[in-house]
């Protein structure tokens, strides 16, 4: 619904052939985060009507509001200070963002001052997510109350007055994937805007050189390593520094583990803040750098991102498969969890005999939450159900948590068309596998009982569950899937998978199909990952996993599956706690095909779009035993890309290299900075050659290459390319446009930005095996013919590949044949598996037999 549009303001149609200049100097206050999971109904539709007292509370602080750098605002039971918004010329959309598995009301203020020649009504253009209400002068000027996944877009007319204008903004949103996001432009070039800040003139300018110079070397630390403040120069601030390290809950400021104050004017780095073993806990952490200024007054300052990661001890090389689950699930049993993830650690302890240890209490936690109907947990039910079936008989669970499991099991909301409020996603790929294979297997394991939720009993469940199942395993094995070769969600497709593959009927079709699903992923694992890291194109990611990718979901089952990895993450793996549980056992080549160090060149085609002409996604992916390129291939060109990695080359398994396109720099958000894409370019790869042509209007999104200098052995420049080596795997980066090599803040010598909204960027992997050493890899590829059009073409001639023509209206050709030809590429096509898309039949070949697997069935 829109708000009200008095005479101060008028909302009229966007106008084109404009040229607008976004305000991006403001000082903001929040977010403020209030749980409302009470309020909420559902994550596909949400009024704002249940929000409207709360949406007013934070408004009536508007009118009164006098904002000043460093004080404090309270709001929900929370205070927050005033701060300054540190921008630059990419960003178009000011963002505040929180997810999690709780419906959450996000609420921010922003503060500017606009300055104007004259007085007269001023054309602004206004967009937003969520609802806003602005205040000018001390007069409400505009309301607009939506709330959820939703955008909206505005032209105003404000009434300024010669001088300058106090102008407040307030942000409201509900969602669990909650974002506070603006864009305020002004047409007038004449215009100003700055807030007033608490130190102003040459003080200031120190300040912000100051801030803008500190860095982490490492991002990444465990043990005994010491995490370190960096700055090039020394600063010139004399005041204190105030370094706080704060536990990030996605990406919210948590609990200080860590507080000290210094003064650094004039002094050489590094400063060595604590070591990694000091931190309560492995996770997510921020270092908070503010600046304590004279009269007692703290100036907000930055915030740098930074993991401890701890690494599973013991880890045995050159064990079989039912050692590695034997060792996993001793690991898994010594994890805390959450209430999401604990049923499984819980479950290990079970599965090991381990009885004494087995905690009720944490399996209660996991009841609530799954009672609570929180997202994702239909992750935790799959563990509650493994449970139950392996345990329910044993007489080793006491009897009053026994009817506890099984009311939860019978009062869950398996469907969307069931009643009762929810919180939980239920349309993607994997939660549909996840739901309806729980729904079968509940419905098997109490099939006279009476659901409470949907007044049904388990045999309708069980017969809706496998019916929904059936179509669903038929499907990926006859096009693949949508969410391709994620190195998040495969986890959650195979847990839900084993389940029907250990507790459906028997000898029942399901039960083949599940099976025979779980043999072709395993085939794509094996043959899509580097070292244990499945450094893929992926049709749902998350950034922190593609930066660092050791953290990847996937990096324990490829373990557990292949034995790759000499090192593992330690996490809770709940898709590793059900297969070390699990009858199922993978073909046994696949764990010699996954190790081969020779090249593999894979061709798939994932998915099936009912909206794009029930086509799928073409990726090509090419292994060595040095590098692995992987990207999609003339698929998705120009749709927003959510989570969409296009495509990356991996160096020795540790090394990623990429190129994102973004419109906010948040981490939290989708797309965020890293992870996913504002707009997909036409993108190609083959073999050792990965290329991007992006095509975008002015306004928000501008692309960037993730290149982390401080990774490689050695990197150098020559001609128009940017080399790396990392021991014995090279890579070059070409990118048409002008970029900048970021030398400040969180990603400085990591990124690489192109401020112009077109371009083409363009990399080649090589290795010593290949070239016989990096100088004749740089001098072949920096001299080989390069020419790239306005209009978003080029034409390399690789030195690897001969030559190949790409454009953004017309097929990519290489060696002067087109690349996909008439139609797209096999569903699965390498030296060991083959099967057409649409067939529903593919073979595995192995050295000694071949394998079919049948989805027509």
């Amino acid at each position: 619904m829109n708000g009200r549009t008095g005479e101060a303001i008028e909302t009229v149609e966007t106008g084109v052939g404009r040229t607008w200049h976004p305000i991006r100097d403001w000082l903001y206050a929040g977010p403020f985060d209030k749980d409302v999971s009470a309020l909420y109904h559902d994550n596909y539709k949400v009024p704002v009507e249940p929000y409207l007292p709360l949406i007013e509370e934070a408004a009536s602080l508007l009118p009164s509001l006098s904002p000043r750098e460093g004080e404090e605002l309270s709001l929900f039971g929370q205070a927050s200070r005033w701060s300054l918004l540190r921008t630059d010329p990419s960003e178009h959309k000011m963002t505040w963002a929180r997810f999690g598995v709780q419906a959450r009301m996000l609420a921010t203020f922003a503060y500017t001052r606009i300055a104007a020649p004259a007085d007269g009504l001023y054309r602004f253009r206004l967009w937003l997510g969520g609802s806003s209400r602005i205040f000018l002068g001390g007069a409400e000027v505009f309301s607009h109350l939506r709330v959820g996944r939703v955008e909206s877009e505005f032209e105003l007319l404000l009434p300024l007055k010669a001088g300058e204008n106090d102008l407040v903004l307030l942000l409201v949103n509900v969602h669990l994937h909650c974002m506070n996001t603006f864009t305020l432009a002004a047409e007038e070039g004449r215009l100003s805007a700055a807030p007033p800040l608490r130190l102003g003139g040459e003080a200031r300018e120190r300040l912000e050189r100051d801030l803008s110079r500190f860095y982490l070397a490492k991002h990444a630390i465990s043990g005994q390593e010491t995490l370190e403040l960096h700055w090039d120069s020394p600063p010139e601030s004399e005041g204190a520094f105030v370094i706080e390290i704060c536990r990030s809950a996605r990406g919210a400021r948590g609990p200080t583990v860590f507080r000290s104050e210094h003064r650094l004017g004039g002094s050489a780095g590094p400063l060595a803040l604590l070591t990694a073993d000091r931190l309560p806990e492995a996770g997510e952490y921020i270092a908070a750098i503010d600046y304590a200024a004279e009269g007692g007054a703290t100036i907000g300052g930055i915030a740098l991102r930074f993991t401890r990661i701890d690494w599973f001890a013991g880890l045995p090389q050159d064990a079989d498969f039912a050692r590695r689950k034997r060792y996993m699930l001793e690991r898994l049993a010594e994890e805390p969890g959450n209430p999401r993830t604990v049923l499984y650690a819980e479950l290990a302890k079970m599965e090991l005999g381990e009885w004494a240890a087995v905690k009720e209490a944490s399996i209660a936690s996991a009841l609530d939450y799954i009672d609570a109907r929180c997202d994702c947990a239909d992750f935790a039910m799959h563990g509650l159900l493994r449970m139950y079936a392996r345990f329910a008989d044993s007489g080793r669970l006491d009897e009053e948590l026994l009817r506890r499991m099984k009311a939860t099991i019978l009062g869950f909301k398996y469907a969307a068309d069931e009643p009762g409020r929810s919180m939980m996603f239920s349309r993607t790929e994997n939660h549909e596998i996840l739901f309806c294979s729980a729904e079968y297997v509940a419905g098997l394991l109490c099939p006279g009982e009476v659901f409470a939720n949907s007044g049904q009993n388990g045999l309708f469940h069980a017969l809706k569950g496998r019916l929904l199942a059936e179509r669903w395993i038929k499907q990926k094995g006859t096009y693949g899937f949508m969410e391709w070769h994620s190195n998040a969600y495969y986890e959650e497709d195979m847990l839900a998978l084993l389940s029907i593959v250990d507790f459906g009927e028997e000898y029942g079709l399901t039960r083949i199909l599940a099976r025979q699903l779980l043999d072709l992923v395993c085939a794509m694992l094996a043959s899509h990952a580097s070292k244990g890291v499945m450094g893929t194109t992926h049709g749902r990611s998350y950034e922190d996993t593609i930066i660092h990718p050791e953290l990847e979901a996937m990096s324990c089952l490829n373990w557990l599956l292949f034995g790759r990895q000499t090192r593992l993450v330690r996490k809770l793996s709940i898709g590793c706690a059900a297969l070390a549980s699990s009858s199922y056992v993978p073909d046994p080549e696949w764990e010699t095909l996954a190790a081969d160090e020779g090249e593999w060149f894979t061709r798939t085609r994932m998915g099936l779009f009912p909206s794009e002409g029930m086509d799928g996604v073409n990726c090509a992916t090419y292994r060595t035993r040095d590098y692995m390129v992987s990207g999609m291939v003339e698929s998705k060109t120009g749709e927003p890309g959510a989570q969409v990695h296009v495509g990356q080359v991996l160096l020795d398994g540790e090394v990623p290299i990429f190129v994102t396109c973004f419109d906010n720099k948040s981490e939290m958000t989708r797309p965020s900075y890293w992870g996913g894409q504002y707009r997909n370019p036409k993108s190609f790869a083959h073999r050792g050659v990965l290329a991007y042509i992006y095509r975008l209007e002015e306004g928000p999104g501008r692309t960037h290459a993730y290149f982390p200098f401080r990774q490689f052995d050695e990197t150098r420049h020559s001609g128009d390319w940017l080399f790396g080596r990392k021991r014995d795997a090279y890579v070059a980066v070409f990118s048409q446009k002008p970029y900048a090599e970021t030398d400040t803040g969180t990603y400085k010598e990591r990124e690489l930005l192109c401020l112009e909204p077109s371009n083409i960027w363009l990399l080649e992997a090589g290795s010593k095996e290949q070239w016989g050493g990096f100088e004749r890899f740089v001098e072949a590829v920096a001299a080989a013919s390069l020419s790239c059009s306005a209009e978003g073409s080029f034409v390399y001639d690789s030195p690897s590949i001969g030559l190949v023509e790409m454009a953004y209206e017309r097929p990519c050709r290489v060696g002067g044949k087109e690349l996909l030809g008439d139609g797209g590429y096999p569903l699965i096509d390498n030296p060991h598996a083959y099967g057409e898309y649409g067939s529903g039949l593919v073979r595995l070949r192995f050295p000694n037999r071949t394998k079919l697997l049948n989805f027509r069935i």
